[in-house]
């Protein structure tokens, strides 16, 4: 004798509502592993890098980042092109691998910005300007979907970058380190 529940009709409603709900999940699922982590031997570029002394050339982002001589605790001048990090969605800059954000974004500009309040690593690790809550920001005017101005979007480069033995990388790419700079702007 088998047992079933009768299902007069209420059953079958919500079988759209669970695949719907099921489908998000996995969206989110997906969405969150895209979110790029540091691993073994990466740190939060901020947190290891002096973002004081950066300096950007068009696509191009170049800093003092610290390499892992413990010995010295020495400082190596790394450059990265951004082109391969970071993307404009729809006026919107995001951190995107190969994202060629410059073919529609202009009139790009770093500056040091505040880390969010409830920030997880601010004030643990790293130097001492990331210590008090600063961090790089990539402010550039972008293109928006079709039809659309253009507007000015803000990226914390915090999210997207990181320092590996002294060379920034994101999206499993690093950038070129040599042992000094180019020269100080004045």
């Amino acid at each position: 004798m088998s047992s079933s529940i009768p299902n007069n009709g209420r059953f079958s409603l919500l079988a759209p509502l669970r695949q719907t709900f099921t489908k998000a999940l996995v969206t989110l699922a997906v969405a969150l592993a895209a979110i790029p982590q540091p691993a073994a031997g990466q740190l939060a570029f901020a947190g290891s890098c002096n973002i004081q002394t950066a300096q950007l050339n068009q696509n191009y982002l170049g800093m003092y980042c610290n390499n892992l001589n413990t010995a010295s605790f020495g400082y190596n001048w790394t450059w990265i092109d951004l082109d391969t990090c970071i993307a404009n969605s729809n006026g919107r800059l995001v951190g995107k691998k190969n994202g060629n954000f410059l073919k529609s974004c202009s009139r790009c500009t770093t500056s040091l910005s505040r880390l969010p309040a409830n920030s997880h690593a601010a004030g643990r690790t790293g130097s001492e300007v990331y210590k008090s809550g600063l961090t790089l920001g990539l402010k550039c005017t972008c293109l928006g979907g079709y039809g659309r101005l253009p507007t000015s979007s803000t990226l914390d480069l915090n999210t997207v970058l990181v320092d590996v033995d002294g060379a920034m990388g994101c999206y499993g790419r690093l950038g070129n380190k040599t042992l000094q700079g180019p020269p100080p702007k004045h």
